[in-house]
This record gives C-alpha cells, structure tokens and sequence, in this order.
C-alpha cells in the first residue's frame, strides 16, 4: 500500500467540508466556481477563524471601531481605511499567499508611501508569526471561543498586550 496521498486527500478529515469563512474563503469558492484545482492547504488556512477573531477585537479596541475593522477583513478595497494602510495590508498578503514574488520595488512602494524600515520590519515578522501561529493552531484543533470571549480578549490585547505607539 503506498503511502502517498492523492492531491484531493487532506491530512485532517473533514476540514474541508466544515471550515468557516476567512481570507481564504473566497479564493476557494473563486476556485471552485471557475472548475480550477487550488491548493488545499486554504482550506486549513480557511479554517482558523480564531485569530482572526480574537486579533479583530483588538484592532476594534484599539481604532474604537469594530465596523472598520470588519470592513476592511471582508473588503480591503472599498474599505474607508486610508490607502497608506491598505498598501501595507496588501504587502503582507502577498508575503502570506505569494512570497516569491516579492520584491524590493514592493518595499519600495511602502517606503514610498511613508512607511520607516522598521514599521516594514514588524509588519513581515507580524505576518510570519500569524503564519505560523495560525497553522499550529488549526492543527493542534484548538477549539473556537464565544464572541464575548474574543471581545475581552480584545480589550486585554489593547490594554496589555499591543504598543500604541
């Protein structure tokens, strides 16, 4: 018996059919609704809603408006957020989903925008980590919170644990 997976197999059994929606929910469903083979691996990336919700009620607590953040999460481009900002969000979803293809014209371009080397800095390793916390914590199944727990977990993000500066 060979031991090697066929590309439709997932290691986890039934993320596929149970994730929730998140940043890789529509690139899947865009997938899909073109008949195109995507790589499977977003539908564990789809599956971590957990940070996306505990770090949005942080960035609620910190800008005062939940509406902007859940904005910007569902629609970075008509979002209100200033475009100085959406360059930089766009930067670092290329980083996530198309690492390759970066360029110093792409750190130029935030440089450009008035953004120091070390904003750029934090910004790559913010991402690197969320990578990498986001797959621990969709592998080790740890299990989604209530709303309310992510809004206190919010305030205590503010408060403590990110710098307003």
């Amino acid at each position: 018996m060979s031991s090697v997976r066929s590309a439709a197999q997932l290691y986890l059994p039934g993320v596929e059919a149970h994730h929730q929606a998140g940043p890789y929910q529509k690139l899947i469903d865009d997938a899909k609704g073109r008949g195109d083979e995507y790589s499977k691996i977003w539908d564990l990336f789809a599956e971590c809603a957990f940070c996306t919700r505990a770090h949005a009620a942080a960035a609620a607590e910190l800008l005062g408006d939940e509406a902007l953040v859940w904005k910007v999460l569902r629609d970075l481009e008509s979002s209100p957020l200033p475009e100085q900002d959406k360059l930089l969000l766009r930067f670092v979803g290329k980083v996530t989903k198309n690492l390759p293809a970066i360029t110093s014209e792409d750190v130029g371009a935030l440089q450009a925008a008035g953004w120091d080397d070390e904003a750029i800095y934090y910004a790559i390793t913010t991402c690197a980590l969320f990578n990498f916390y986001n797959r621990w914590i969709t592998a080790t199944g740890v299990p989604e919170m209530s709303e309310e727990a992510h809004r206190r977990q919010g305030k205590m993000l503010a408060s403590r644990g990110y710098s307003r500066d």
